[in-house]
């Protein structure tokens, strides 16, 4: 009987980006959990780790030059150059600080931009499990999303014809089929995915939501929090963000401009864009423009503060602003594609649009704020999607997945 487990986790990031964030707050729900030690490794924890700040700041150095060198690699790809991609190609010192720690399992989450390289995810030699943030791991392509063909068919294949690709998609085949691999998927349809993937053959698949801190993420007042955040307190608030803004089509910022061009039944309509998202000189609104927010509690204020949330991505794996908006009671309006039905009950905690329809998504808008103004979003439908992504019961499934995993290693 496994009393005890060791758990290294990686990730780039633990704080930039959404698929960071989400990644954090697993580590931090199984942290509780007795008998379960996590250790997290990123660029940033590698770089502090040494005491001589010299050295630490070297190492920032050496590790910003290998995501300039990654996306040079772009341009020498056939492919969409808009569409941010991950080569991962570069070795690392990262497989020795794994094996410092002799741990039962590695936990991978986003672990692209030249962290780790294809061919030392190849050579771990303790079971992986790896939760998706993207439809990287699982594609056999460079890129985090080949948005149009998944959007359109759900095809996670590659589409381009580019050497790079091509060889790209015949590394990690090679390399995946080298380790004790579980992938983890966070909705309902990249779970699906996963198990179409020629990648994934011979691998464990299971369906476990991210995790949200819901004390954290909860209703709050209105009016309190439009003050503490200096918002208007009154008229309607609508939020966007983003932290890639225009020049990432994945995010779908043209289509929210597009759409926002038919909106004009309110008004006392103004846009809160956080982020990199610029709307002010395109829309004939008020736009209120907010830096974007690392304090997770003040988010949860932004979240209440706005009567509704809009996330227009043509893709989405698991929406952490929609799943947060969601447990703040605030309704998201999405295109009705990929991980967002797994997020957004459909006339209930917000509207799923037909993608990608920009007149229907400006209609859903308004009728999203005429049924704020009515009351009539259902607070106890709220309080039942909220209860999906509850730490306790994520942290429980995932120490279980562990035990199974390091079960059959032993046996």
């Amino acid at each position: 009987m496994v009393k005890s487990m060791k758990i290294v986790s990686l990730s780039t990031s633990w704080q930039n980006g959404g698929a960071a964030i989400a990644a954090k707050q697993i580590n931090n729900c199984l942290a509780v959990i007795d008998g379960c030690r996590v250790i997290e490794i990123s660029q940033e924890l590698f770089a502090n780790r040494h005491k001589n700040r010299w050295l630490g700041n070297l190492l920032r150095l050496y590790f910003l030059v290998r995501r300039k060198i990654g996306r040079a690699l772009c341009f020498f790809d056939d492919e969409n150059r808009l569409i941010y991609r991950s080569y991962s190609i570069l070795p690392s010192r990262i497989l020795d600080e794994i094996r410092v720690h002799s741990p039962d399992i590695v936990h991978l989450h986003w672990v692209q931009g030249e962290f780790l390289s294809v061919e030392d995810i190849g050579k771990i030699r303790v079971p992986i499990v790896w939760t998706l943030h993207d439809a990287w791991p699982i594609s056999m392509g460079a890129a985090h999303h080949q948005y149009e063909d998944i959007a359109n068919t759900g095809n996670m294949e590659v589409l381009g014809c580019g050497l790079l690709t091509k060889w790209m998609g015949w590394r990690k085949k090679r390399s995946w089929s080298r380790v004790d691999l579980t992938i983890v998927s966070p909705s309902r349809w990249m779970y699906e995915k996963s198990l179409q993937s020629s990648l994934c053959k011979g691998a464990r698949c299971k369906l476990i939501p991210n995790a949200i801190d819901l004390q954290c993420f909860k209703p709050r007042d209105v009016f309190e929090s439009r003050k503490r955040l200096g918002l208007p307190e009154n008229g309607l608030l609508m939020l966007v963000g983003s932290m890639a803004g225009e020049e990432d089509p994945v995010k779908g910022v043209d289509l929210l401009l597009e759409s926002l061009r038919h909106v004009e039944c309110y008004g006392d309509l103004t846009i809160l864009a956080i982020g990199n998202v610029c709307l002010s000189d395109a829309l004939k609104m008020n736009c209120i423009s907010l830096p974007l927010i690392n304090s997770r509690l003040d988010m949860s204020y932004v979240y209440s503060a706005a009567d509704i949330t809009c996330v227009p991505s043509r893709i989405e794996t698991h929406s952490m602003m929609a799943a947060e908006s969601v447990c703040c009671h605030t309704p998201v309006i999405a295109f009705n594609i990929a991980g967002n039905p797994s997020v957004i009950d459909d006339n209930e905690t917000g509207y799923l649009v037909k993608p990608f329809s920009t007149k229907g998504y400006a209609d859903a808008i308004c009728n999203a704020l005429e049924k704020v103004r009515c009351g009539g979003f259902s607070y106890s439908q709220f309080e039942r999607s909220r209860l999906r992504w509850d730490q306790d019961s994520v942290a429980k499934q995932y120490h279980e997945l562990y035990r199974e995993i390091i079960r059959g290693a032993v046996h």
